[in-house]
Parts: structure tokens; C-alpha cells; sequence
């Protein structure tokens, strides 16, 4: 998602202002909504992209966010940051290391392969479904989410 010299680049500078720690949040997350109510379909799809910049120092913390990861943008993300500790360097970004995998669940389909189409034609069989049901049923509303998430998550203490 980002090299990981230009990570260790950007903490550096978060650490330049006399921050004590500092941590690099990325998210690159696409979202989709199917809904289908009244006899109707209704989808809403979005994208979250973006750097949050953390750096604690004592019992205080500033927070910066961008969702422009150029260098430029993120070396000037961080100097901004730094400067609100008005203090001397104390810290270095120790050498990283990449955490093992652990807990993830194996994904038999990705939400991606399978046409809109298709899942709205699985929202509608579940709301005529439900409405056959019983003549008391009124009215229904079926929805569908689905989510592709990729974070990079790296901090000042090397993880």
C-alpha cells in the first residue's frame, strides 16, 4: 500500500517535534449497500481512502488525516503535526517488523466476482418471499452488505 521507506520517513518526522510515539493508520475501503424495500431496489456504493497520522507525547495526542498519500502530501502532514509538541527529538522509528497473519478466515468468494444484478435478484426473492408468507405481513425490507477492507497499520516502535 505504501513503501514501507516512505512509512518509516513520514513516522520519523511525527517523531521530529518531540513526540514520544507516533503510528500510521491506511485504509483503502470499498463498501456496497443492496436494499430492497416496498418492492423496490435501492443500492448505494462508496470508497474510504485514507492516512491518519497519530503522535502521542505524555498524556497528549494530535491526529492528522489525508487521503492524498502522495510524499509530498504526507511529509507535509507530518511536519504539521509535529510542530504542535514544540519540543526536541528524543525518539527514533526502530526497524520494522511484519506481524504474522492470524485469525483470518479463508474467503470462498470475493463480494466482487458476483454481478449486482445477481444480488439484487437474491434481495428480491427474499422479500416476495417473505410477503407470501402471511397476508398480515405489509411490508418487508431486505438488504445486503458486502465490504473489501486493506489496512496498513505501522508505528514508531517498529510493528
Amino acid at each position: 500500500m505504501l513503501a514501507q521507506t516512505l512509512v518509516a520517513e513520514v513516522l520519523d518526522i511525527g517523531l521530529s517535534g518531540g513526540a514520544d510515539f507516533a503510528e500510521i493508520f491506511l485504509e483503502d475501503m470499498t463498501v456496497n449497500k443492496a436494499e430492497f424495500t416496498d418492492g423496490r431496489p435501492r443500492t448505494i456504493s462508496g470508497r474510504d481512502y485514507g492516512l491518519g497520522l497519530r503522535l502521542v507525547k505524555g498524556l497528549n495526542t494530535v491526529y492528522a488525516y489525508t487521503n492524498d498519500v502522495s510524499r509530498k502530501s504526507l511529509v507535509e502532514l507530518a511536519r504539521s503535526a509535529a510542530v504542535a509538541f514544540n519540543a526536541e527529538q528524543e525518539f527514533k522509528v526502530l526497524d520494522f517488523s511484519v506481524a504474522p497473519e492470524r485469525g483470518i478466515t479463508p474467503i470462498k468468494i470475493y463480494p466482487d466476482q458476483i454481478e449486482l444484478k445477481e444480488k439484487i435478484d437474491l434481495l428480491r426473492q427474499g422479500y416476495h418471499a417473505a410477503m407470501a408468507y402471511d397476508t398480515e405481513i405489509s411490508q418487508a425490507q431486505i438488504s445486503y452488505h458486502d465490504w473489501d477492507q486493506k489496512v496498513l497499520i505501522a508505528n514508531s516502535e517498529g510493528t
